[in-house]
């Protein structure tokens, strides 16, 4: 983030992968670990820590007072969710990571992705 404010760009910071894991996919970097089987319990318990990390990095990086206020542009909570997690709690959870966001990231400064993989899945949200 220092690096791309020195050189005036702008950032889209990327939570991808998450305490407990979104999936069981190479995408969270436990793909080739035999001794580790994903199971979506594992990403519910890991929740509640996963919207601590976003309440940090939101206040790290786009709270006002912070010097890169102007250089965060975009947060996206998840990458590729499994579908083993039901439209219901995945849409749960990004209610609760956006609001935990919204306390330091206003919604006419940066912008918040909540990925709904696969597309396929779009028209099930609310």
């Amino acid at each position: 983030v220092l690096w791309s404010k020195q050189h005036q760009l702008k950032v889209l910071l990327d939570l991808h992968s998450q305490p407990g894991f979104q999936s069981g996919e190479q995408t969270t970097g436990r793909v080739n670990n035999e001794n580790y089987t994903w199971i979506v319990e594992n990403w519910r318990r890991g929740i509640p820590r996963t919207l601590d990390i976003l309440r940090q990095v939101a206040k790290r990086y786009t709270d006002n007072r912070s010097s890169y206020y102007d250089t965060v542009v975009g947060f996206e909570v998840t990458n590729e969710p499994s579908l083993a997690i039901s439209v219901v709690e995945l849409q749960s959870y990004y209610y609760a990571a956006y609001s935990v966001i919204r306390q330091y990231m206003p919604a006419d400064k940066v912008k918040v992705v909540l990925p709904v993989f696969p597309l396929a899945r779009v028209d099930s949200f609310a």
